[in-house]
């Protein structure tokens, strides 16, 4: 077995119970299956320090799984960079929009998520209108999605009400500040009236930062909010009210409708299978489902796995970063960007030996199984995560029928190095400062949409035979077939000012466009080509598959039309339509930048 020995700090280093324990460190040699990791030595003369990268209250807890354990895998260091309960990327604060860390589609323009509502109520018609019908967010981000979302459900009565007895609204997330942020984004007020407690600061916890004394080595040092675990105390108080039934919650629609319901229930979990338990358990598991997940697949786990010089596909791994704290001057001329500034406390190692996503992911790669055009060095991305959240999607979908929508940036292949970390609206390491910093790799339309596939053929015969994927296809192409255009000549219509309008017209670009300009006329990537939209569809227990062949799929070509939205004078309705696409652009092309309005001179046939 493994030989471990004990290290004590220092005496005077031990300012709390917690920081006396005893680090662990093991002497892998005596383990057996377990990756032997090459470690290059560095020279060093102990004449210059080495500058790391911040140190951050997460590392302690990398830095210790890894001395017990051993390298852990991408997939591991994902799952405790964004979600630890206290030191988590996502658990500390709001991170969406202009003051956070990125900007995602709803956060753009409140089109988008008014689309999505429009989808929505297609998909329940295409299911044929059911009295019930259960609403799902996965990864729900502020809330704005949804809050837009039931701002256009509000204009369908039959479907507001189907959604008031189906149980409402289910909004999956794990974070208690962004759950927090969520509750006020949709006005949820207790069932008696009373406003819900908002027990997280709305404002982003404090960051306190520490710097090593002139001429000492070491990292600067980055803490957060003292009160944070008292804060994830009260959350888990929360949840145990919520869960004995004390704490029941319902977001308000649009006022003043005939036939609407005032507000819909309201309900938070923390995982798809929670909420899917709680409804058998309250009687609603039979109820069908429309869920959306939009940029959640691209923050999911993923297994990193190379080519090594040895032929031989291994799993990528993440270690602690055996750099000296000092180095001789001579090998500090390192090229532009490998300064000893960029060194970080964790770095990316090859496993010699296989590891368990190894042995279950490699076999089943096309690309990696016997593909004579693989370098050493070529690499792929697994994600399984995303992979069992989509088999649990399309098997609740098979069984009591509904759709499901989900959009992410990616490809339809498997991603190669594209882990990312991305702090201030800029990418940086994926290894830098953890808990600081937000992860994301593209997502593998492909990959998805093959374990869909398999897992809705077979189930097809015991439960549903209607199953369908469709797509992937751009968000820019699904956006026009549901009618952005229309929708945005509408605001552009109403806006106040030139300004407005331009506001609104650059939201519309980034949305649909490959590349836009901003305000200041700078080249900004848009959203409309690298963000793919790929569907989950399934009618009622007992619909023909034949029968699918005679359904329009909201979003989604098919036969040259494609269905979207008009509203006639006698209240809002759903039918194909056929658009000149090229017109708004031409028309925007010919206008006054100051005077939008001329976009919306064109036309529906």
């Amino acid at each position: 077995g493994p030989r471990i020995r004990t290290v004590p700090r220092p005496a005077e280093e031990l300012d709390t119970l917690e920081k006396r324990l005893m680090e662990i460190r093991v002497d892998r040699s005596g383990l057996i299956d377990i990756p032997v990791i090459e470690t290059e030595a560095e020279e060093t003369d102990g004449s210059v320090p080495v500058v790391k990268s911040a140190w951050t209250p997460l590392l302690d807890e990398l830095t210790l799984r890894i001395s017990a354990r051993g390298p852990i895998s991408v997939s591991e260091f994902m799952t405790v960079a964004l979600g630890h309960p206290i030191h988590g990327y996502y658990m500390r604060k709001d991170v969406f929009g202009e003051q956070g860390d990125f900007t995602t589609s709803p956060e753009i323009s409140q089109v988008f998520g008014e689309l999505i509502g429009v989808w929505c109520v297609a998909n329940w018609m295409a299911l044929g209108q059911p009295s019930r019908i259960r609403l799902f967010e996965l990864g729900p981000g502020r809330g704005t999605l949804m809050a837009d979302l039931l701002r256009a459900a509000s204009s369908f009565p039959a479907f507001a009400q189907a959604l008031e007895r189906g149980g409402g609204v289910r909004m999956i997330e794990t974070s208690p500040a962004l759950r927090s942020f969520q509750q006020q984004t949709l006005r949820c007020t207790k069932e008696d009236g009373t406003p819900v407690i908002q027990y997280w600061p709305v404002q982003a916890p404090p960051v306190f930062r520490s710097k090593p004394k002139s001429g000492e080595a070491g990292a600067e040092t980055l803490s957060t909010d003292k009160d944070i675990p008292a804060t994830v105390h009260q959350d888990e108080e929360w949840e145990a009210a919520r869960l004995a039934g004390r704490i029941r919650m319902r977001a308000p629609l649009r006022v003043g409708r005939s036939g609407i319901p005032p507000a819909v229930p309201a309900q938070w979990f923390r995982d798809f299978r929670e909420a899917l338990a709680n409804d058998t358990e309250t009687g609603a598991g039979d109820v069908p489902i429309l869920a959306v997940a939009q940029e959640l697949f691209d923050a999911l786990p993923i297994h990193q796995f190379e080519l090594a010089k040895s032929g031989r596909w291994v799993e990528r791994m993440v270690d602690i970063d055996p750099a000296p704290e000092t180095i001789g001057a001579a090998d500090r001329e390192f090229g532009p960007n490998e300064t000893v500034d960029k060194r970080h406390h964790l770095r990316f190692v090859l496993s010699r030996g296989a590891t368990p996503a190894s042995k279950i992911f490699l076999s089943q790669n096309e690309q990696t199984r016997d593909n004579p055009d693989a370098r050493p060095g070529d690499s792929i991305e697994v994600g399984a995560v995303g992979a069992g959240l989509i088999q649990d999607l399309v098997r609740e979908i098979s069984t009591v029928g509904g759709a499901s929508l989900i959009i992410d940036y990616g490809e339809n292949e498997p991603g190669s190095n594209s882990l990312r970390g991305i702090k201030e609206h800029q990418f940086v390491h994926p290894l830098l400062e953890p808990g600081f910093v937000d992860l994301s790799a593209d997502v593998d339309f492909g990959f998805l949409k093959g374990v869909a596939e398999r897992m809705g053929k077979e189930l097809g015969p015991k439960t549903n035979e209607s199953f369908q994927v469709l797509g992937p296809i751009t968000q820019g192409e699904f956006l026009r077939n549901m009618g952005i255009e229309t929708r945005v000549a509408m605001l552009l219509q109403k806006a106040a000012s030139p300004e407005d309008q331009e506001t609104i017209y650059t939201a519309f670009k980034r949305l649909v466009d490959p590349e836009t300009f901003d305000k200041e006329g700078n080249m900004v990537a848009g959203m409309g080509q690298s963000y793919k939209v790929m569907a989950l569809f399934a009618g009622l227990p007992g619909t023909p598959a034949h029968a699918i062949g005679e359904i329009d799929f909201a979003g989604f070509p098919q036969g040259g039309e494609v269905f979207g939205v008009l509203s006639p004078r006698d209240g809002p309705v759903l039918q194909p339509w056929s658009c000149h696409r090229g017109n708004l652009d031409r028309a925007a092309a010919l206008a006054d930048p100051t005077r939008l309005s001329v976009a919306l001179a064109f036309s529906y046939v």
